[in-house]
């Protein structure tokens, strides 16, 4: 005898394939919250280093100039951004959810839907002001 029962009698279905599983909004921002904020981690000391090099003098400036100008140094540089951006806006949604008591799922979901419009239109002009 199992001590949970028996796994021949569990009718439950098991589903794991987490392409098919389909989260809703409010799950998916909340997650990728979790994701942006280990991202920042991994990001500070890429983001430390460029701001030693901008204010140890003219030659380390003119070093980070140069390796900002590749391509796979910008692609770094947007996720991080980005990922720093979202954070923040998933952390003052949270803080004026907690603040205003306003708990329905109907504004959760209308919250969920301006962070990942903000979100998007914040990637749209990282892009544009690092590529033109």
């Amino acid at each position: 005898m199992a001590l949970f029962g028996s796994p021949t009698n569990d009718k439950r279905p098991v589903f794991l394939n987490l392409l098919q599983i389909h989260l809703p909004l409010t799950a998916l921002v909340s997650i990728l919250h979790r994701v942006s904020g280990i991202g920042m981690i991994l990001g500070l000391p890429i983001v430390l280093v460029m701001f030693y090099c901008v204010v140890a003098g003219p030659s380390e400036y003119q070093s980070m100039v140069f390796l900002s100008s590749f391509t796979m140094s910008k692609v770094i540089l947007l996720l991080i951004l980005t990922g720093t951006m979202y954070h923040i806006l998933a952390g003052i949604r949270h803080i004026y959810d907690d603040f205003a008591g306003t708990h329905a799922l109907i504004h959760a979901r209308y919250t969920a839907w301006l962070l990942m419009f903000a979100w998007v239109a914040w990637i749209v002009a990282c892009i544009w002001r690092l590529w033109f």
